[in-house]
């Protein structure tokens, strides 16, 4: 996303939507992002992992 906007030489509106829907652990579990390039309107969205989630697979893994 950040190179498509350097590559276009910017964008003209720009609005981040970030959920955190537990407020005790403060991870956030989804981004949302619009802006607008060369009159397109660009909409990115995408979830985030579990950072807890993740790294306990990843030390099981190592673990063995």
């Amino acid at each position: 996303m950040e190179k498509v906007i350097r590559d276009a030489g910017g964008c003209t509106y720009f609005l981040a939507e970030i959920t955190y829907p537990i407020t005790t652990t403060q991870i956030l579990s989804h981004y949302s992002f619009t802006y607008t390039i060369n009159g397109n309107v660009i909409i990115d969205e995408f979830d985030n992992v579990n950072p807890y989630e993740v790294n306990v697979v990843k030390e099981e893994a190592t673990d063995n």
